[in-house]
């Protein structure tokens, strides 16, 4: 793995132009990708557990010496700079077949995962194009452990790109948001702490992905899927009084309060003051009112002083 590390900084750090470096990068890589869709169609004739491990195993690791080659661009400038950014790119459309094989999905899932969150730093916008297959394809059967070890990856697609991600997630919004309500409506035992930490857990991943949301002027994504605003806002609502950690009532009223900066002008979202007035400011004084409401906690108190 650290050898393709240390093939990628030669190739960067020597003096040869940036056709050469490129046609350099590309030699490093093409028997990865050649291999990959070889080993992934093998993949699906193995009917043992074992065979499939194996294989599962070794697309993971071409997933991560790819990934590792990449790690000597800090951006997609410095890509663009040594001519490496179709080295990248062009392996993408390969790699992402690895989310439609359903056998061991959950590994390779976190080997196209690592690679995607290298392709955000080092293909720049390139890799817009290729969000909403990758989004749906990562949510195809996903489970509540895979969700949050997803949301940390459209939040920096969000963070990165923010207004210019708009149009690639109007369309997987609400696909995203009804994935993680099917996996939090999951009947569990209470009593059963690891299960409760894990609820609790995709009910944080899912405000933090409202939040970043917000916060990167991203609202109208929200705002898109108008049919279910409503069930939107009860859950952010829901979160701000009930939830009981600080951090996560904070996230809450935070998201609130940026919907009401962006949304509350006449006429930019027909209905939304009525429901501001109706739900949102009520939430506002019951929350204070729950026994968990802890005034001596810093994220307590910032939630009061909004």
């Amino acid at each position: 793995m650290f050898l393709y590390e240390a093939a990628g900084i030669l190739v960067v750090a020597s003096l040869s132009p940036p056709e050469e470096k490129g046609a350099l990068m590309t030699q490093l890589l093409n028997p990865l990708v050649q291999k990959f869709p070889i080993y992934l169609n093998e993949l699906s004739t193995k009917q043992k557990a074992s065979e499939q491990e194996v294989l599962v195993h070794v697309l993971c690791n071409i997933l991560s010496f790819a990934s590792r080659a990449s790690k000597v661009f800090t951006n997609h400038q410095m890509a663009i700079q040594n001519g490496c950014l179709g080295c990248f790119s062009e392996p993408l459309p390969v790699f992402l077949k690895g989310l439609e094989v359903r056998v061991q999905c959950s590994q390779l899932q976190a080997g196209v995962r690592q690679y995607l969150h290298r392709m955000i730093i080092c293909l720049g916008d390139e890799l817009l194009k290729y969000v909403p297959v990758a989004v749906s394809l990562l949510l195809t059967d996903c489970k509540s452990q895979e969700i949050q070890e997803f949301i940390p990856l459209i939040n920096q697609l969000i963070t990165k790109y923010k207004e210019r991600i708009s149009p690639f997630l109007q369309n997987v919004f609400m696909p995203v948001v009804q994935t993680i309500v099917t996996c939090l409506s999951t009947p569990f035992d209470p009593n059963d702490m690891e299960a409760l930490r894990d609820h609790q857990s995709l009910q944080k991943c899912y405000f933090l992905f409202l939040n970043s949301l917000a916060t990167n002027n991203v609202t109208e994504v929200i705002a898109k899927g108008a049919n279910d605003l409503e069930e939107v806002l009860g859950t952010l609502v829901q979160g701000a009084i009930a939830f009981p950690d600080p951090m996560v009532q904070k996230l809450c009223f935070g998201v609130l309060r940026r919907l009401i900066e962006v949304w509350a002008r006449e006429g930019v979202m027909p209905g939304f003051v009525e429901y501001m007035y109706k739900n949102i400011l009520p939430a506002c004084f019951h929350a204070p009112l729950k026994p968990t409401f802890n005034l001596d906690d810093g994220n307590t108190f910032i939630v009061r002083t909004w």
